[in-house]
């Protein structure tokens, strides 16, 4: 979902008991990106029903808007770069630890096992075809970055997957162009150069004169947090808002 051009960035953990995990296959949990959207969709549907997979996984997602995306990447001073927001957000779903890698796996490994001293750290690539409890957790993250793109399709926007390589999302984003501002900002990631390009090309071609955009908003502050921070209630815990349909909190005895 890192390569999408169109949506919000979304980011998943699942996890259950370790002697559970080579159960999740007989379910047909898998590569996500070996899945139909029609099959992600059935399986994370059982994920939140089917009483075996609704009792011994659980799962937790984090989502990053293509606004909040763009803002970071393009700010003027210290860009929050995409690697950097990557880790951040994953970082804030962990609590042993399986992770696909973003960027270099050595490095993001050293990251997280200095984060984590006494959790087991393994980050390798393709980890989502490697490990079921992964493939869990990217089944969970694209259906849930399936359906918030959908939300915005207010006037039955046919635009694709989403992805640069998808010739109805080209069309959409050729097609939907405004002459002065582009695109609505929490659909389109302006940070990837597809839309960077295509806002150039279309200048050109029509002799406009681009609004230019300053991203500003968290300069200067630091995106990096104690740790401790992650065990904390958040705002939205603290005031009672219903979150049952991002997963369940659990206790250690429900294990």
């Amino acid at each position: 979902m890192r390569r999408n051009v169109l949506g919000p960035m979304v980011y998943s953990i699942a996890y259950c008991i370790h002697s559970y995990e080579k159960n999740l296959k007989k379910h047909g949990i898998s590569d996500s990106k070996t899945l139909t959207p029609e099959r992600r969709e059935e399986l994370f549907e059982a994920l939140n029903t089917k009483d075996e997979l609704r009792n011994n996984v659980g799962w937790s997602i984090h989502v990053v808007s293509a606004r909040e995306i763009s803002q970071g990447m393009l700010r003027p001073n210290k860009p929050y770069d995409l690697n950097a927001q990557s880790h951040d957000t994953a970082i804030q779903l962990l609590r042993e630890i399986y992770v696909d890698t973003v960027g270099p796996s050595s490095s993001y490994q050293t990251k997280l096992q200095r984060l984590f001293p006494h959790i087991n750290v393994t980050v390798k690539e393709k980890a989502d075809s490697i490990y079921p409890i992964v493939s869990t957790a990217s089944i969970c993250a694209k259906v849930t970055r399936d359906r918030a793109l959908a939300m915005f399709a207010v006037n039955g926007e046919t635009w694709g997957s989403g992805y640069p390589s998808d010739p109805k999302t080209c069309e959409w984003l050729k097609s939907s162009i405004d002459p002065i501002f582009g695109w609505p900002y929490e659909i389109v990631r302006y940070s990837w150069q597809t839309a960077k390009d295509l806002l150039e090309k279309d200048a050109q071609n029509k002799n406009n004169s681009k609004v230019h955009v300053e991203w500003y908003g968290n300069d200067g502050i630091d995106n990096t947090k104690k740790i401790q921070c992650y065990f904390q209630a958040s705002k939205i815990a603290q005031e009672g808002i219903d979150l049952s349909w991002y997963g369940e909190n659990v206790e250690l005895s429900d294990f």
